[in-house]
């Protein structure tokens, strides 16, 4: 702790924060006076979940500073000036704990790399990303393998498989062993010893002998069968006693209590036929529910175990591969940090506090918490020693600061519990409370429909229910931590409308699925096409003059939603962009390679010969009919075998080409791109060679798209942290989730988990009170979720809501079912929009429009198509194969490089000299009129000396300007494929996210002096490579090459010289 440091009086403080409050203003502002009263910046720590959001707290506060400085803002003393503090913090940016909370980890987990086992040099993936699948399934298959080399083991493994998948035949082992993997990954990790699952207990099972009596018994029940007035036996009494004996001969238990008496039994009634059941009758008829009971119990309880053995041993191989590549899950730090890495090690906490703190070379005595509600619990075993030791300081010295809000928290699915919220208080008593409820971003308007919706949950109809009263009872609790919204600005106005679609067949369907026509696209009258009507109409009418263009985010709850909405948005030709990465294998032409590619694994798979067949691919591979599947799968896998996948698939990529629209090309562009990555990664991994494995990575890839279109697509959990002039929220209607592949007794929120269930169908949920208890609190847990789920898409608006639902009508007039969803709830509270679309405020919100207008887009027309693709491939020509690649930097010098150049120590020295200043370099965005942001470096001060280096880091193009900085690419040129990497590139974008014009830079740190003939036979060594960039800028823009710009710029002289 610094001598310098004046005591705080908020120096421990919580705060919830609703959405749109200022918490990230209020965390910055702490952090600045901080600062102010003499923190060094290496003892304060801010964590949060993004990198994004590290980001801009980082951003604010220099900002801040800036202001503040410029204005001439000075302190009381003894506190800093905003001057004093501007120059502290630019000169120790590289110290300033401002990070991610995987990123401190990170930090964290590499002061104990040996204690903690961790890689040399760790490459840490996403758990959900392509690379992580094709880990998984090699471990599944070196599971399933070891299993196969052994009799015994094998048929061990057969029957976990049978336990496993009791009712369902699976398509595909590995495919179900991986689903059942990833569900179960979080549990396991968390409690991975075998008395979690193994709790169930089954009673009442009865052996064969006890069957046979109890049968006789119930056979002899017929003479005391409940008669009619008219002295006949009650009919449906006849039919349950009849129907017991072949049931329990065929040990269908399940349908034992199906219906009939039996069932009625089993759900505990005592009359049965409007007749009451008497003793003899009750007797035998619980004897036989008992049973069915212990049978069910036993079958979960089986099912349960096979899990943890099946868990057991994939996460041996898993954890030995991962170790093996170097690489680590994201989650993994955080899980080796909170085991400890002080574990078998007597030592106290202040010990370990002070090795910490001698390894992070700092010590933290200032900690900042945002986002607290996602935290994980063991992400808080991690933290919670630092919120001990300032927590017991009362003298001002040290300071805690946590924010979040429990309304937001939508991420308990990957570990979040927001009841660590009310534990931070146990941990720091003296922590004093704050509530933010006034909100800096929307409109009064909106926040009357927040209030409206979430002020009185619980009285909801949609969810009242005698058998689940923990809807209702979820909703009372999520209340009670409501506020009313306030808006701060009163007097901004603003809009909100709850409509529905128009009943049809398709709107009103139990199929997710929807109703597609044979080009991909919708039918006209489907809720997709109408809600893509809505949004084309109201970015007409906000952004429809020459001001400041207005931005609209479409919400959604499922990836598949966002998908269709872009192809409608797009297809009507409005300026729309998906967040979060899209896969490439919806388009045509990577549809037919990855179908070739599964056909390469499986000649046998018809669905992919018939792709094959009936695309373009079949004469690239040479395929005529469906008999020629197992020469071209042999001769494809031979490819594969003798040049890679990258090499295979540019071939293919360069084949199919020239056949291609521009969305087309940049798909099979980045299919390329990825396929190199892929190779890479999995070098040392001979299941990378099969197809399956690489199209199920292929497919799992996400690509992310430039986000500067005024209408942004994208999940809701994509939204958290965004927001938007407008919001439209058109997926209402899917019902919440109450089947869970896996229920967990956890009696605490934050203490250990007590209870592991697998396979617990709805029938079964009652039959033990364990699983009542685990069901009753997992179900109340995700009740809450969805509530923040829907507060957070209501809350992303700023000045105008729209809420589009499907009908409550069917096609015939009738009324369907709404059932537990965003829809019933929206109708509870807001009305029911089938009377009649609703509205508040004013619609014209934003004002007159200005007299000029957008440029009218004509409508996207598709080809018409065949039903297996939907845009039409022709390849004109024999397939031309191995195709070369190469580099721009390659055609530098005719592309040889001499052995003396290359062993030289001069010319390694000048070559690592070069990458140094890429490196430095590519840091930089801007400059915007301020100095280099390492003035330390002596190199980066003599390279910034020069004009022509500080004008090529100056915007070109305006504020509609975009930057590339060393951005890789790969693509076709002619009979070959380009692959390199762009030093630096700015483009102009027009309204609709399209590129106008581009400029080129490539860095060049020769040592040649200015207006030398050699820096002249430099510049002419150099001009194939430049236009080399040029043709592949074009083809990544879409952009004719004469609108693309391109410079030279030797760094060392500082010299431009124009191409």
């Amino acid at each position: 702790m610094s001598a310098d440091f004046k005591p705080m009086d908020d120096a421990q403080l919580l705060i919830r924060a609703s959405a749109g409050a200022g918490k990230t203003y209020r965390l910055t502002q702490h952090y600045l006076n901080l600062l102010r009263h003499g923190a060094p910046v290496e003892s304060i720590l801010a964590t949060t979940f993004t990198r994004k959001a590290a980001g801009e707290i980082l951003g604010r506060l220099v900002r801040t500073l800036c202001d503040e400085a410029e204005a001439g803002r000075a302190a009381a003393p003894p506190l800093k000036s905003s001057e004093q503090l501007l120059d502290e913090v630019t000169r120790n940016l590289h110290r300033m704990g401002v990070a991610t909370i995987d990123g401190f980890f990170h930090r964290l987990g590499n002061g104990f790399r040996f204690e903690l086992d961790l890689p040399m040099e760790p490459r840490l993936i996403e758990e959900g990303s392509p690379e992580a699948a094709a880990l998984r399934g090699e471990a599944i298959e070196a599971v399933l393998a070891e299993a196969a080399a052994d009799d015994v083991a094998f048929g061990a493994m057969l029957g976990l498989l049978r336990r496993l998948h009791h009712d369902s035949a699976a398509r595909s082992v590995t495919r179900a062993i991986d689903d059942i993997v990833v569900k179960h990954a979080e549990v396991f990790r968390e409690a991975p010893w075998e008395e979690a699952w193994t709790t169930l207990k089954p009673e009442g099972l009865m052996d064969g002998p006890a069957i046979e009596r109890t049968l006789e018994r119930w056979l002899a029940l017929q003479d005391l069968m409940p008669t009619t007035k008219t002295g006949k036996p009650r009919s449906l009494w006849v039919k349950s006693w009849e129907r017991v004996a072949p049931l329990v001969r065929g040990e269908d238990w399940d349908g034992l209590i199906a219906s009939g008496l039996l069932a009625k039994v089993f759900v505990g009634e005592t009359m049965f036929d409007r007749t009451p059941i008497d003793d003899e009758w009750l007797v035998l008829s619980e004897c036989w529910c008992a049973h069915v009971r212990g049978v069910l119990l036993d079958r979960i309880a089986r099912q349960t175990a096979a899990t943890h053995e099946l868990m057991r041993r994939f996460s041996v191989v898993y954890e030995q591969l991962r170790a093996q590549r170097g690489v680590m899950l994201y989650s993994d730090m955080a899980h080796r940090l909170a085991g400890g890495p002080f574990a078998g090690r007597q030592v106290s906490d202040e010990q370990a506090l002070a090795e910490i703190y001698f390894r992070l070379d700092a010590a933290v005595t200032h900690l900042l918490l945002d986002e607290f509600q996602d935290t994980s619990l063991d992400q808080w075993n991690v933290l919670s020693p630092f919120v001990d030791e300032i927590g017991a300081t009362g003298d001002g010295t040290r300071s805690l600061f946590v924010v979040g809000d429990t309304k937001q928290a939508i991420y308990g699915w990957r570990g979040g519990c927001v009841e660590l919220f009310d534990s931070v208080e146990h941990h720091a008593p003296l922590i004093e409370r704050e509530s933010l409820a006034k909100s800096y971003r929307s409109s009064q308007v909106v926040l009357d429909a927040v209030n409206r919706v979430f002020d009185d949950l619980a009285s909801c109809a949609t969810l009242q229910s005698e058998k689940h009263p923990e809807d209702a009872d979820a909703a009372a609790m999520w209340s009670a931590g409501f506020d009313t919204h306030v808006a701060e600005h009163t007097e901004l106005s603003g809009y909100v409308s709850f409509e529905s679609s128009p009943p049809s067949e398709e709107n009103t369907s139990s199929d997710p699925e929807g109703d597609d026509l044979d080009d991909g696209s919708l039918s006209p009258d489907s809720h997709e096409a109408f809600v893509a009507q809505r949004i084309g109409e109201l970015h007409r009418k906000l952004n429809a003059g020459s001001g400041p263009r207005r931005t609209i985010g479409v919400l959604t709850r499922g990836n598949k939603m966002v998908h269709r909405l872009l192809y409608e948005l797009r297809r009507a030709g409005l300026p729309a962009s998906g967040e979060g990465g899209n896969p490439i294998g919806d388009t045509p032409a990577v549809a037919a390679v990855l179908s070739a590619v599964r056909l390469s694994d499986h000649p046998g798979d018809t669905v992919a010969a018939f792709h094959t067949l009936n695309s373009p691919m079949a004469e690239v591979v040479g395929m005529t009919s469906r008999r020629d599947a197992e020469r071209v799968a042999h001769q494809m896998r031979a490819a594969v075998l003798r040049d890679g996948w990258a090499a295979t698939v540019a071939n293919w990529v360069a084949a199919l080409a020239p056949s291609c629209d521009a969305a087309g090309l940049a798909k099979l562009t980045k299919l390329a791109e990825l396929t190199e990555r892929f190779e890479s990664a999995n070098a040392s991994s001979s299941q990378a060679l099969r197809g399956s494995v690489f199209a199920d990575y292929i497919e799992g890839a996400k690509v992310e798209e430039p986000s500067g279109s005024p209408i942004r697509v994208m999940t809701i959990h994509r939204s958290k942290g965004l927001e938007f002039d407008a919001v439209v929220l058109p997926e209402l209607d899917g019902r919440f989730n109450n089947n869970f592949e896996v229920l967990i007794d956890r009696p605490d929120p934050t203490g250990p988990v007590e209870g592991v269930f697998r396979g617990v169908k709805e029938a079964n949920r009652t039959i033990d009170p364990a699983l009542v208890r685990a069901y009753t609190r997992q179900r109340a847990r995700q009740r809450q979720e969805d509530f923040c789920t829907l507060y957070v898409a209501m809350t992303r608006a700023k000045r105008s809501l729209h809420l589009i639902a499907k009908s409550g009508l069917k096609a015939d007039g009738k009324r369907r079912s709404i059932g537990l969803c965003f829809a019933g709830i929206l109708r509870d509270t807001l009305g029911d929009p089938d009377d009649g679309p609703m509205s508040w405020g004013d619609a014209e919100w934003m004002g007159p429009a200005s007299p000029q207008v957008d440029p009218v887009v004509e409508p996207y027309e598709p080809a018409q198509t065949p039903k297996v693709l939907s845009a039409r491939l022709s390849h004109q020509g024999p397939a031309k194969r191995m195709r070369m690649t190469v580099s721009p930097s390659q055609l530098h010098g005719r592309g040889k490089v001499s052995a003396r150049d290359l062993l030289d120590f001069d010319s390694r020295h000048a070559r690592q000299h070069g990458t140094e200043i890429h490196n430095l370099l590519e840091r930089i965005d801007y400059l915007d009129g301020q100095s280099p942001p390492d003035e330390s470096s002596p190199a980066l001060r003599s390279i910034f000396a020069h004009d022509a280096v500080r004008q090529a880091f100056t915007r070109r193009f305006g504020d509609h300007e975009q930057l590339w900085a060393e951005r890789t690419f790969v693509v076709p040129d002619g009979p070959r494929l380009l692959k390199g990497t762009f030093d630096r590139v700015v483009f102009a974008v027009d309204e609709q996210g399209n590129a106008t014009a581009a400029h080129l830079i490539d860095f060049k740190t020769d040592r040649v002096a200015a207006d030398s003939e050699a820096l002249q036979q430099r510049v002419a060594s150099y001009r194939p490579q430049l236009e080399a960039y040029r043709r592949a800028l074009s083809v990544l823009l879409k952009l004719d090459a004469q609108a693309i710009t391109a410079e030279l710029l030797f760094t060392t002289p500082g010299v431009s010289v124009a191409l």
